[in-house]
């Protein structure tokens, strides 16, 4: 029986340590702070700025501006050279994240994604890449369904317990 136990505490462990991942708001910010438009170079600095939020928010937590760094973004005079995705990337990061509901701009996120193909946004992923991305955030923070993963760590963290405290 304690055979049992040990391993069960083995296999919580494991499944506890797969849910930790890097703190995609330390990346965010990073974007943030790197971000200083200069004269004559706008498009490319907000394409590297938008491409580099992209990239931290990742598939499944994302990435919170401050409402001030979603104007800078919405308020930027770049046209030239600005299509899908570029366009998507602007319209969704700029938008204002205190009034905005997020799921809904995702889903807009999205279907402008999936017109713009293949296309990239300067040197950033192709907007096929960004919606895996995209939907991966989407299905974690607007599916009204439970993690199966967290229910799994959950029980199989508390199962230890019980066998021991019963001797099962």
């Amino acid at each position: 029986m304690m055979t049992l136990s040990f391993l069960m505490c083995i296999f919580s462990a494991k499944l506890m340590g797969m849910q930790v991942a890097a703190d995609p708001g330390v990346a965010c910010a990073g974007c943030t702070t790197d971000y200083m438009p200069a004269a004559g170079n706008e498009c490319a600095d907000l394409k590297k700025y938008l491409n580099c939020l992209e990239t931290a928010a990742g598939p499944k937590d994302g990435c919170t501006l401050l409402k001030d760094d979603a104007k800078k973004i919405k308020a930027s005079t770049c046209t030239t050279d600005f299509a899908p995705p570029c366009t998507c990337l602007k319209e969704f990061w700029g938008r204002d994240p205190t009034v905005d509901k997020e799921c809904g701009s995702l889903k807009n996120y999205t279907e402008c994604l999936n017109k713009a193909a293949d296309a990239a946004c300067d040197t950033g992923p192709k907007a096929s890449v960004i919606v895996v991305s995209v939907k991966g955030r989407s299905d974690s923070k607007c599916s009204s369904g439970a993690s199966s993963l967290g229910l799994y760590s959950a029980i199989a963290s508390f199962l230890p317990f019980v066998i021991t405290a019963f001797r099962l």
